[in-house]
């Protein structure tokens, strides 16, 4: 598992990850695209789309680490996550953080764009 895996799976759950490394295959194909979010969280196997399906509780994952935005019509998606943050590393396992602090000290982007 990589550095992005051991820092971001636990904040975000494995569902919103994968939907996360979709939409970011999706938004580097073409800048926008119509999807059928039924069909998206098939693809993905988390099933239907009712308000508390999985994959509308993933896209408000999103939303709320800020990776993505909704505004009604269009569902916007960040290329790149923003860093983590002190309260997210404080909700972390300790590996997690370890693998967090060791990649800051070598210098690397703690959470790169999704693809």
């Amino acid at each position: 598992m990589n550095m992005r895996g051991f820092v971001i799976l636990p904040l975000m759950g494995p569902s919103t990850v994968w939907l996360y490394r979709r939409l970011g295959v999706m938004v580097l194909i073409a800048d926008e695209t119509v999807v059928d979010i039924s069909e998206l969280g098939r693809n993905l196997g988390v099933g239907g789309v009712g308000r508390n399906s999985p994959i509308v509780r993933s896209l408000g994952r999103l939303e709320a680490f800020g990776a993505a935005s909704w505004n009604g019509q269009i569902y916007a998606v960040r290329r790149a996550l923003a860093p983590v943050s002190a309260r997210q590393l404080a909700r972390l396992p300790e590996i997690a953080r370890a693998v967090h602090r060791d990649a800051v000290r070598r210098g690397e982007h703690c959470v790169p764009a999704p693809a």
